[in-house]
Formats: structure tokens, C-alpha cells, sequence
């Protein structure tokens, strides 16, 4: 195991190098800051993340989320006097690399651990998850996921029918498109969301004008965006979950001189795809579970991140760091580390502000209830319109 403390965004681009390098999957963070004092060992806190594969650039954010979390953390006296210690395992960007990672992690003697971003790798994970009875804070939004049983599953992201809800009420009521039609990615996550958002759009009597799946790492867009000229869409609305893939969709969207408006899913305005597709993500639509200083807990986040890293943050880092802050709050308030007794904690949360949203956790699982539409203007996001759904 490497085992470092992270000082800056250089030391963590040279400590990723250095794992790549030597072909090591596991990292740990002990510290992170002195300004309290700590005392025993350190509490364990697994984090799978995307150090190599095709989400590596997303998984930069999300290893830096919780680094920054767990500096704050320990600056202000760990987890009930005792420090955190972030224990990282690469999942390659993959289902066999995740489930790897998180085998890694379990026999480490965490107390959670902080999942992925991905349904389906969630998914891959869910038997043993159960197996484990270890608490899993995840990203996947996916609803079957937290509708499946599994009471270890802890979601830090708003599920998708409550996207696909504000995608298309979005896109056929505001921007009254009629005719949209729909790219998705052809796993876990895009097969739910191509179906909620057909069901969304039949809802209001409206039928795709194209449903086409594509196969995450697709470099040739052609074909797919050819069936979308054929078309007679009026819109375009993607559902992908990896940010690489998004801006890529979008270079050569704009190449292509398709001219529909084009809406998407978080991944499409995510800081890894603006900071790649650059121009040719500018005048999109998309909409957002995390959207950079859009309440008082973002807003000090961002700040902090920024002065840390030198770059602004975006979900992948956002719903990690409220991931491991929620699990310090939920250790403190029930004053022990046994898997029951955090699940019951963060269960308990209600009304609290991250830099996501704000957390009402239900019985399933689910913490958040929303979404943000945002435009995309000089390059950064402009918040539309937040909307907040009923439990």
C-alpha cells in the first residue's frame, strides 16, 4: 500500500503518476491538516475511484473531494478525537476493476466506503455489498438501485426520474421542443434513463423522433449523429454518464453543423466535458445535481477546493466531500463506528445543507430530491431553474 499525505494539486497529479507507474491500486491519506489534535488509530474510510480508464479526468475530482474532506476533517479533530484515513482503490473505470477495488477495501477494516458514480458498477457491486453489511455511500443514480433491498446502499445523488423529469419538462415545455430525440449509453445507467425519459415524453403525448444507444469509449460519432440529421428532430437529448464521452459527442456535433438544440444529462456539463469539448459545448442545456456556488455550503466549498487545487470543483468531487462529511456527523452523533449505527445516522439526516443540495434522507436510501437546469455561457454554468421534488 502507498501511503502519503497530500499538500496540493501538484503532489496528488504526481502521487496518480506514481500509482500508475508502478501499476499500485491502493492509497491511503492519514491526516490531511494538524490544527487539532487527534488520537488513536485512524478511522478507515474505503473510497473506490477512477485513477485509470476511460473516467480517469472525472475520478481526479472525485480523489480530490475527499482528500479535501478529509483535511478539513482532521484539522478540526477527526471523528471523535480519532483521525480519518481515506484508503483509495482504482476501479479501473470498469465492473471487474470495481469489484476488485472493493474486495481490496473491505479486508482493510473500513468502516464505509464511498462508491462510484456508476450504476452500473453499483450494480455489479450490490451482492457484495450485502454480503460485506458495510455501508456504501454512492453516486449512481439509477432508482432501482435503492429500490432493490439492499439497506447498505446510501445515495449522495438525486435519482434519475427525478432528471428525466426536469430534461424533458424542461426541454418540451420552456424550450417548447416537440421533436427529441434521444442518444443514450447502452448500460445501467443510460437503459434506465432512455426509459424514463420515453415515459416522460409519452406522458405528455409526445413520441422520440429517434432512440439511438452507443457503447461507452465511442470515438466515431458519425454514424449515430448522421441518423440524428436524418431525423426530424427538433432536439437532442443525451443521456451518458461519462464526461469524456460527452465532450467528444459534442466536437463532433458541432463539426457535423447539427443545428438542434442540444440538452443532456449532469455528465454533459460536468467541468471534465466543458473543460474538453471547450467551444463546442457553449449555448447547451443540461441538467445538474451540483452546479458551483449555488448555496452557502457550495459556495465555501468551491473556495476552499479552488484555493486548494487551483481549478473549480464539480459533482465528482462535490457529492464525495458531503459523502464523507455526512459520515462524520452521523459517526459523531451516534458515537460508534459499527456498520448499523452509521447507517442509522445518516438515515437520520434531515434538512442538512451540502454542497449538493439539501439532504432529507428517506428510508430507501435517497438523500436528495432535485435538480438544477443550467446553460452553458462562456464556458461555466448558468443556473435556469432549480426544481425540488416532493418525497
Amino acid at each position: 500500500m502507498l501511503i502519503f499525505k497530500l499538500a496540493s494539486a501538484s503532489l496528488l497529479v504526481c502521487g496518480l503518476m506514481l500509482t500508475a507507474a508502478c501499476g499500485g491500486n491502493s492509497q491511503s491519506n492519514p491526516t490531511g491538516g494538524n490544527a487539532a489534535k487527534t488520537s488513536g488509530d485512524p478511522i478507515k474510510v474505503g473510497a473506490i475511484v477512477e485513477l485509470t480508464g476511460g473516467a480517469a479526468l472525472s475520478g481526479k475530482f472525485k480523489q480530490q473531494g475527499i482528500e479535501l474532506a478529509v483535511e478539513q476533517i482532521n484539522k478540526e479533530g477527526g471523528i471523535m478525537g480519532r483521525p480519518v484515513q481515506a484508503v483509495f482503490e482504482d476501479d479501473q473505470t470498469s465492473n471487474p476493476g470495481a469489484v476488485s477495488a472493493y474486495q481490496k477495501l473491505i479486508s482493510q477494516n473500513v468502516v464505509a466506503v464511498i462508491g462510484s458514480i456508476r450504476s452500473t458498477e453499483t450494480q455489479a457491486l450490490d451482492p457484495y455489498i450485502r454480503n460485506a453489511k458495510i455501508p456504501m455511500l454512492f453516486g449512481g443514480t439509477d432508482d432501482k438501485l435503492t429500490q432493490a433491498g439492499n439497506e447498505w446502499l446510501l445515495r449522495f445523488r438525486p435519482p434519475d426520474r427525478f432528471a428525466a423529469e426536469t430534461l424533458v419538462d424542461y426541454t418540451a415545455n420552456d424550450l417548447q421542443k416537440k421533436r427529441i430525440a434521444i442518444i443514450y449509453s447502452s448500460e445501467t445507467f443510460g437503459e434506465n434513463g432512455k426509459n424514463l425519459v420515453a415515459a416522460e415524453l409519452k406522458k405528455r403525448g409526445l413520441e422520440p423522433a429517434a432512440v439511438i444507444p452507443y457503447t461507452q469509449g465511442n470515438k466515431n460519432w458519425t454514424p449515430i449523429l448522421d441518423n440524428i440529421k436524418r431525423s426530424d428532430a427538433d432536439a437532442v437529448l443525451t443521456y451518458m454518464n461519462v464526461s469524456e464521452d460527452s465532450a467528444l459527442l459534442l466536437k463532433q456535433y458541432r463539426q457535423m453543423g447539427l443545428q438542434q438544440t442540444y440538452v443532456g444529462a449532469p455528465a454533459s456539463v460536468s467541468n471534465v466535458t466543458l473543460n474538453l469539448a471547450k467551444e463546442a459545448a457553449e449555448g447547451i442545456y443540461g441538467v445538474g445535481d451540483y452546479v458551483p456556488n449555488q448555496n452557502e455550503a457550495n459556495k465555501k466549498f468551491t473556495a476552499a477546493f479552488q484555493a486548494k487545487f487551483g481549478q473549480i470543483p464539480d459533482g465528482f468531487a462535490g457529492w464525495v466531500y458531503d459523502a464523507m462529511m455526512a459520515l462524520k456527523k452521523a459517526i459523531d452523533q451516534e458515537k460508534s463506528t459499527a456498520p448499523d449505527k452509521i447507517r442509522q445516522g445518516i438515515l437520520s439526516i434531515k434538512g442538512w445543507e451540502g454542497t449538493e443540495g439539501v439532504y432529507d434522507f428517506d428510508p430507501n436510501g435517497d438523500g436528495l430530491h432535485g435538480y438544477t437546469v443550467v446553460k452553458i455561457e462562456n464556458g461555466t454554468q448558468k443556473i435556469i431553474k432549480m426544481v425540488n421534488f416532493k418525497k
